[in-house]
């Protein structure tokens, strides 16, 4: 039904709009007229077959650009001639024989860019080229049809990549498939998502930080199948929701008495809360964000934009923390909270604020001027009063919801929210007839392991019953539905986009089959506003829609999720806390996920990890290891005793228990040392330079030992078993090193004949100490090892160790030259990669289009006026108009066809000095815990600035 109702829409819409004025042409890439620049050379073998680079033929292939309001597209050749529009380019002969497919304007030349690849894929050449003034003639229905076959082409590849611009791709198209004849629908054209394979430091962050863990539980990515409310509807409150088990808390709590947060008492137990135990924490926390947090979210793989959700709530609500802090911050406020029925902020979320102040009269006096003069300044903002159960309040809304704020109070409490069911809400929670947080046990618990006090920035917490409505049918079927109400609203928005962005208005579709569900619609400075779903600005909260009746195929989508959702869980639900720290040196997250779900990612390490637990002296942390990665193994864990059993199979010779030595963690670190400068200046081909120097890299492993007899009997059965497999190719020496022996094991004469090559020098070194077995090829870097294992042993009984790690799981300390080797191999791993340079290129599609089509307005605000999101390039430039290339280009990136350096890939690292990242494994559950440590200011630094 919702496919039938979005082509009926198309069609009328399609069919409304006139292209007399143009003309397309196809011409052959081999018969331009080239005006500047020469075709590159033909290369003697051809790259492009060699798949290995296949992201950067993605990047080279050709492209061409016109001035003014034309569009160009180039269509590869198959072996018979006929053009192929979705097929890429794959070898450097099949670029000539390429054909460019124009719509260009009647009777006006045509002169504009092509750009190639260069022989051999390496780069890009831009040619100036003309056409003769085409003439509208009635014989160019194929060239039109080859038109509209790359542009769909395109715009669906466009789609499959995550290009910004979604929406109005999908109205391209389905212009083009309309103007073909062919099918359009739901699934005519791809949703957009994909993005750029994880590298290894999303993959790091991701599983330290415990983002993964949450991603894994709270599943909010998945959209039900679509379904219309109509002919046998069924009663939503009828369907079952999430039955799996509460966890039990009374035994985590026997004995417990945590501080509570004074304003727990005022939120419903079932809501998300994000609590502030200052006014001085919260700005501290926007701070964090805004130094970082656009940075990070790049450099994780985020989509290159901002969605400006803080900017727009703030405004919406009348509330400009920035001007509260600077008029009254702690003297009036004493502690802050945010909260809502559900965590869809960016479509559309039902919020409110509330504040313990100290002096609430006069906070309340402000806020309320401050509704009553965003009336004065906007003529469409209507100002209101009234009562929810107890609570009084006065209003400020306009039918955008651009402007949508109530203002209330419950005893010193003020409250400032932008929904009428959020204040029923917080009514019932003062009425005592829904459950306040303070009364979850779950959030007594988090209370208990993140004392209230000071280093807290803020701590957030989902309970037990948030989720679960989160994950119920009316929060899934809603969400549903508005997703596709957005995708019908989007489609309009794009028919009308000349409108909108003069500020015009255009008659809009009525009620109908072709808008079905969408209520009646209007005109808003924000965007066309449905009566039911609200706009693309702000959506109509879940909270506020009509959800009484679902329709049978809603129903059954529902429980085929529910069914498939609950099966993550063995018992218990998954409340989810998590605790920020921001101090002038540096920035902590504690994160708690009770329980894991069952297929969780984290599974093979928990069965590694069994009843293990890192100790806070394990492993080698000393000053001067650039990097330390430690985990706990529980030996008699049913996952490492069959790892051993494998391993004994493969030796079989090895007549010895190969675990019984084993202590309960081990650990991998690597020194500082000069050879990683030396690394980084590689990093072109740094993959044969380890090849050539890996016997000089400074990394050791550290294998805890539980039993030293049992393991002197180990190393001497792998003596023996080595020197039986491949008699007289190893030397074995042993050597000391201030008392300590060690054994350095090396090529013989013979072996490094056979061995040939750099291996032949290679040499491995190990100590075998009652503490640790240490392997490492760096001689130098084992005698040091040895020195601290003495001083350890010499240091007064009940001395801390070094430093405790922060998880009993899994641990990763990164010093100050670990980031900056890890800031230079993720600028080389990202360059090389594209990942900052697709992420800005994303962006430029859509802006070339609303360049094209507004020659007179900024495409970055244009798009921001259209749909809410501004568009940032991840390495800090800006988007501009390239008069030249006749294409937008990031002043950071370039564009395409004429790339720029990207500079430094992990901007959000820079002032890192010290990263430290722990995983604890408990109660079912995990607990993650991040620490960052400021680099020192810099000299002329403003001292209290937010980043040194």
């Amino acid at each position: 039904m919702f496919a039938l109702c979005r082509t009926s829409l198309l069609v009328v819409m399609f069919l409304s709009a006139a292209l007399a004025e143009d003309t397309w042409v196809a011409v052959p890439l081999a018969e331009l007229q080239i005006t500047m620049g020469a075709w590159p050379t033909a290369p003697d073998g051809d790259a492009g077959d060699d798949w290995r680079h296949a992201d950067e033929l993605a990047e080279r292939q050709p492209f061409a650009t016109l001035p003014g309001s034309g569009e160009a597209y180039i269509v590869s050749t198959d072996a018979d001639g006929e053009g192929d529009a979705a097929a890429p380019i794959r070898a450097w002969d099949a670029v000539r024989k390429a054909t460019l497919v124009m719509r260009v304007p009647v009777g006006q030349p045509v002169a504009g860019r092509l750009f190639v690849p260069t022989g051999g894929w390496a780069g890009m050449v831009a040619l100036g080229f003309t056409v003769p003034v085409p003439a509208a003639t009635t014989d160019h229905a194929a060239a039109r049809a080859a038109f509209e076959r790359a542009r769909s082409a395109q715009v669906r590849t466009l789609l499959a990549t995550g290009a910004a611009g979604a929406a109005w791709f999908r109205h391209r198209d389905t212009e083009a498939r309309l103007a073909l004849g062919v099918a359009t629908g739901a699934d005519a054209a791809p949703r957009s998502g994909a993005r750029d394979r994880d590298s290894e430091l999303d993959d790091t962050f991701a599983l330290f930080s415990g983002s993964r863990a949450v991603g894994e539980n709270l599943q909010l990515d998945r959209i039900l199948p679509p379904g219309i409310a109509t002919g046998d509807a069924v009663a939503v409150a009828d369907l079952t929701g999430i039955t799996v088990a509460a966890m039990d808390w009374a035994p985590l709590l026997a004995g417990k008495k945590p501080q509570l947060d004074a304003l727990a008492a005022h939120i419903p137990a079932d809501q998300h809360a994000l609590l502030f135990p200052s006014f001085a924490a919260m700005t501290a926390a926007i701070d964090e964000i805004d130094a970082h947090g656009t940075a990070l979210g790049h450099a994780l793989g985020a989509r290159a934009e901002d969605a400006l959700s803080r900017q727009r709530y703030q405004r919406q609500l009348c509330l400009e923390m920035s001007e509260l802090a600077r008029r009254f911050g702690p003297q009036v406020v004493a502690s802050i909270a945010m909260t809502g029925s559900d965590p869809y902020l960016r479509a559309g979320s039902d919020v409110a604020v509330l504040f313990a102040a100290t002096q609430p009269q006069l906070l309340r006096t402000f806020l309320a001027a401050k509704l009553a003069a965003t009336g004065d300044a906007d003529a469409t903002v209507t100002q209101g009063h009234g009562t929810t159960g107890a609570l009084a309040w006065t209003s400020a809304t306009n039918p955008a919801r651009s402007v949508c704020a109530y203002l209330t109070s419950i005893g010193d409490t003020v409250v400032v929210t932008n929904s009428p069911a959020q204040l029923e809400r917080l009514a019932a929670v003062v009425a005592g007839t829904e459950p306040a947080l303070a009364s979850a046990p779950e959030y007594r618990f988090f209370r208990d392991r993140y004392a209230l006090g000071e280093p807290e920035t803020a701590l957030l917490v989902a309970t037990d019953a948030a989720l679960r409505r989160w994950c119920g049918p009316r929060w899934r079927i809603a969400d549903s539905r508005r997703t596709r109400a957005a995708a019908l609203l989007a489609e309009l928005q794009s028919a009308h986009i000349d409108a909108l962005v003069a500020g015009a208005k255009a008659t809009l579709p009525a009620p109908g089959p072709a808008t079905a569900g969408l209520g009646e619609l209007s005109w808003t400075p924000g965007g066309i506003r449905s009566s039911v779903y609200g706009t693309l600005a702000f959506m109509t909260p879940i909270a506020e829609l009509d959800m009484a009746r679902a329709s049978k195929a809603e129903a059954d989508a529902y429980q085929r999720f529910r069914d498939s959702y609950q099966r993550n869980w063995r018992a218990y639900f998954d409340p989810i806390a998590a605790r920020c720290v921001r101090s002038e040196h540096g920035f902590g997250l504690d994160l708690s996920v009770l329980p894991l779900i069952a297929a969780s990612d984290y599974q093979p390490f928990i069965e590694v990890v069994g009843k293990a637990a890192v100790a806070a002296g394990a492993g080698d942390p000393h000053q001067g290891a650039a990097m330390h990665w430690i985990m706990a193994i529980d030996k008699d864990s049913p996952r490492v005793q069959e790892i051993g059993t494998m391993a004994s199979r493969m030796v079989p010779g090895l007549k010895i228990d190969l675990l019984g030595w084993l202590g309960q963690s081990l650990a991998v670190y690597a020194d500082a040392d000069p050879v990683w400068a030396e690394l980084l200046q590689h990093q072109d081909d740094e993959t044969r330079w380890v090849e050539k120097n890996f016997q000089r890299l400074p990394v050791a492993v550290h294998v805890e030992v539980a039993n030293p007899l049992k393991l002197t009997l180990f190393l001497t059965a792998v003596h023996g078993f080595v020197e039986q497999s491949a008699p007289g190719l190893c030397v074995w020496e042993n050597r000391t090193w201030h008392e300590h022996p060690y054994v350095r094991v090396g090529m013989s004469e013979q072996g490094r004949q056979q061995a040939g090559g750099d291996v032949a020098n290679m040499g491995l070194c190990f100590a075998a100490t009652p503490r640790a077995l240490i392997l490492t090829m760096d001689e130098a870097l084992l005698q040091r090892a040895l020195d601290r294992q003495d001083q350890t042993a010499k240091a007064p009984a009940g001395k801390a160790p070094p430093w405790p790690w922060l998880g009993t799981s899994m641990d990763q300390y990164v010093d100050q030259e670990g980031m900056t080797l890890l800031r230079g191999f993720s600028r080389g791993l990202q360059e090389r990669a594209g990942v900052l340079r697709r992420q800005s290129w994303s962006n430029l599609p859509i802006l070339n289009v609303w360049h094209r089509l507004f020659p007179g307005e900024d495409p970055v605000a244009v798009h921001e006026r259209l749909w809410g999101v501004r568009l940032t390039c991840p390495a800090g430039g800006s988007y501009v108009w390239n008069a030249l290339d006749l294409t937008m280009e990031s002043t950071a990136c370039g564009h395409p066809g004429a790339p720029k350096a990207t500079g430094t890939a992990a901007d959000f690292l820079s002032d890192i000095a010290t990263a430290n990242f722990g995983v604890t494994f408990a109660d079912h559950g995990l607990r993650a815990r991040v620490e960052l440590e400021r680099a020192a200011p810099a000299a002329g630094a403003v001292p209290g600035g937010t980043k040194p």
